[in-house]
């Protein structure tokens, strides 16, 4: 039997590895054999834990590659953080490691941002969301009006495309306040 695929996304602050963590504490608590991965770049709150932006922190492998898995070992994988799971931050393809679990009948849930803060998909949660059965896309609150936001902003509308950071350089905005058009760095 194929194992399943479920993908929680959205924006920033929209409750995505907090959902992760519920499903990971729920999976561990049932006895199943579970693997938590998250990517060796994001440091921000732990190196060896998944930790959301409201301290909840499940312990997690920090990774940078991951083999091809060839035999069932593990009831469900946890991935956080997936749009960083590419190069030059994970040196193995996560798609096709997701693949070959689904077909050992391993289940995978998956958390990450599915949009950039120029508005522009992240390739490793668009390709796992589109193979996913289920797909929870979770909103926040606009830091400007207080709307449903399901887009993130850099405060400062320049810099590199991915950049680490919480609040500081960080807001949810809804479409209205999503600032795309402003002026941004070409890094």
């Amino acid at each position: 039997m194929a194992g399943t695929l479920h993908i929680y996304t959205g924006g920033m602050y929209s409750g995505k590895s907090t959902g992760l963590a519920r499903s990971i504490l729920r999976a561990q608590d049932a006895g199943l054999k579970t693997l938590v991965l998250k990517p060796h770049f994001d440091t921000r709150y732990s190196d060896t834990s998944i930790s959301t932006h409201s301290k909840l922190q499940v312990e997690a492998m920090s990774v940078t590659e991951y083999p091809l898995p060839t035999e069932k070992i593990y009831d469900i994988v946890f991935l956080d953080e997936i749009q960083f799971f590419i190069e030059p931050y994970f040196h193995s393809d996560i798609v096709e490691i997701c693949k070959a679990w689904r077909n050992l009948g391993t289940h995978i849930v998956a958390a990450g941002l599915d949009m950039d803060w120029q508005g522009n998909p992240f390739y490793t949660t668009a390709m796992l969301c589109a193979m996913a059965g289920e797909v929870t896309k979770l909103k926040a609150i606009c830091s400007v009006c207080g709307d449903d936001a399901s887009l993130t902003r850099k405060v400062t509308h320049s810099g590199p495309v991915i950049e680490l950071g919480s609040t500081d350089i960080y807001q949810a905005v809804c479409h209205r306040h999503a600032d795309f058009n402003a002026p941004q760095s070409s890094e």
